[in-house]
């Protein structure tokens, strides 16, 4: 029992020791056929390196185009600013033209705009939109550099867009195309916005100056009621000013008449006709005047009596005085009121508010309204000559193109010719030795 184990041992532990010395002699053999079947090898690699010489040669070469935008001046949207009708910042009317580069809708815009600058594209098995759509997927990159804020908020510091195109297409020209269409339609689509609230702040205003207007009108209606008011005070107040100096001449006149008749009887009396004073009428009655009565002396203050002016003036006087019509003269005050009736008659003040045809010109706030509506219809104008950004690097011709890359696909070429030899070589050194 013992010795058939034993046997059994030595003979496993001699197969080990055989293939470990076969193992050794196949990887001698098999580097000893590399090397006999070198011209395989070389064959293999002149082969390989030669196939991606011809492409590196003719494949179609792929160019890029790039052009790199960056934030507008401050003064470029600082008139858009400035009113505080519409705010925009430099930032992130930057960050706007950077999303329409990205726009599949806004490509295929300036597409459908310039299809004679895509004719290259054409193909008869599919329509020109069709090979658009094939040539975007590929063909433009458009990466940013973003600052982050305190707030979270990201601001786009420039923008880079790229167009990789092949022979038949002009692709500067198409870049540089597209950043001017994309900008042309942001700028038009701000100037829609700013156009849009500038109307409405001008028909604001326009509002704000009418209703001016009308509390104006309004105004100028009160004063000139107010005016008139006073003139038809003024004027009643010296129509009866009037009546009563008339009536108090009259009275004085009627007086007057009573004096007369009385001084008439005293002096037709004592028989005075013609005007006499007091000495004289003393002379003449000497006789007859009792020598008890005291004669009293004139002075400058005292006057005559009436009845001294004598029948014959008296009368005179009184007959005058009866046919007299009119008692006006005789009071100064009466020209004066007629002379204000008169100015009343015609109120200058509510004759020039009346007279005014352009009543805005007398609005308190025309000027500042009409000076911000001056201001807007400005900004208007200038709309035409808005900047959003600024064209940092305008897309050139490129130099070489980068695809394909004639130095790397030779290098590539003889690295792959060399394994593609090689294993050629090891996989036929085995199946020979394995038969």
């Amino acid at each position: 029992m013992i010795y058939p184990k034993l046997y059994y041992a030595v003979k496993t532990e001699n197969r080990l020791n055989q293939k470990e010395s076969v193992e050794e002699i196949d990887l001698s053999a098999l580097l000893h056929s590399l090397g006999q079947q070198w011209k395989l090898i070389a064959a293999i690699t002149a082969v390989v390196f030669s196939l991606s010489a011809l492409y590196a040669v003719f494949a179609t070469p792929v160019y890029q185009a790039k052009s790199v935008l960056r934030v507008a001046e401050l003064r470029d949207l600082d008139r858009l600013n400035l009113l505080d009708l519409y705010s925009l910042e430099r930032e992130a009317a930057l960050q706007q033209i950077g999303n329409e580069l990205e726009s599949y809708s806004t490509r295929l815009d300036f597409f459908r705009a310039n299809p004679e600058m895509f004719v290259a594209l054409d193909n008869s098995k599919r329509s020109l939109e069709q090979a658009f759509d094939v040539f975007n997927e590929d063909a433009f990159q458009v990466t940013r550099s973003e600052q982050q804020l305190k707030d979270g908020q990201q601001r786009s510091r420039y923008v880079e867009i790229k167009m990789d195109y092949s022979p038949g297409l002009d692709g500067p020209v198409i870049l540089n195309r597209l950043v001017a269409y994309v900008h042309a339609q942001e700028q038009g689509r701000v100037q829609a916005d700013v156009t849009a609230l500038a109307d409405n702040r001008i028909e604001r205003l326009e509002r704000q100056l009418n209703t001016a207007l009308v509390g104006y009108q309004a105004a100028v209606e009160t004063e000139v009621a107010q005016l008139r008011e006073q003139d038809t005070l003024k004027q009643g107040e010296l129509e009866d000013e009037l009546t009563a100096l008339r009536l108090e001449l009259k009275n004085q006149r009627l007086n007057r008449l009573e004096k007369l008749n009385e001084a008439i009887y005293i002096a037709t009396e004592l028989g005075i006709k013609n005007p006499t004073t007091l000495n004289s009428l003393s002379q003449d009655q000497q006789q007859r005047i009792n020598a008890n009565v005291i004669r009293a002396e004139i002075n400058s203050q005292n006057k005559d009596p009436l009845y001294f002016m004598g029948t014959r003036a008296l009368l005179a006087e009184k007959e005058v005085l009866r046919v007299r019509e009119s008692d006006d003269f005789m009071n100064p005050r009466i020209a004066q009121i007629y002379k204000e009736l008169e100015l009343l008659k015609n109120n200058r003040r509510i004759d020039m508010l009346l007279a005014r045809d352009n009543q805005k010109l007398f609005l308190e706030s025309n000027a500042q309204i009409r000076s911000e509506i001056a201001r807007i219809n400005e900004l208007k104008a200038d709309l035409g000559n808005l900047r959003l950004v600024r064209v940092d690097q305008l897309a050139v011709e490129p130099v070489t193109p980068i695809r394909p890359k004639r130095l790397l696909v030779l290098a590539l070429g003889l690295v792959l010719g060399l394994i593609a030899g090689v294993g050629t070589a090891l996989v036929r050194s085995l199946l020979r030795y394995r038969s």
